[in-house]
């Protein structure tokens, strides 16, 4: 997917396994305050875990993975910082396959509702 604008940005969107990004706006108030509580903030970088037509699964520096619809991530902006870098922190040094357990999902819907968003047990 071609940089928006020629400056080195792009949708998270369209990001693929072992990429690794920095987020660099998220755009709509709701939209950002619903990715905050998710571990999701414009200076955070993720390492995408996993990747489906519908989800992206996203592992924060901090080892917390995240699942976040894809029809969301178009208004994430993100820079790219490389490809599967450095494991997490938690991993201790170990690289380590998307987690089994339900993540944090931002879903379809309106930010806010039932719909909108909904936190996992983790």
């Amino acid at each position: 997917m071609p940089a928006s604008g020629g400056s080195g940005t792009r949708s998270l969107h369209g990001m693929a396994p072992g990429e690794r990004a920095r987020v660099v706006t998220i755009l709509f108030d709701r939209l950002r305050a619903e990715c905050t509580q998710l571990g999701l903030e414009p200076g955070e970088q993720v390492l995408c875990r996993a990747a489906s037509p519908g989800w992206l699964i996203l592992e924060t520096k901090e080892g917390r993975c995240v699942r976040l619809e894809r029809g969301w991530a178009r208004f994430v902006e993100i820079a790219d910082v490389g490809t599967d870098a450095e494991p997490s922190a938690r991993s201790g040094g170990r690289q380590t396959p998307a987690r089994s357990a339900p993540a944090p999902t931002l879903a379809a819907g309106r930010p806010g509702t039932r719909s909108g968003a909904r936190r996992a047990a983790g």
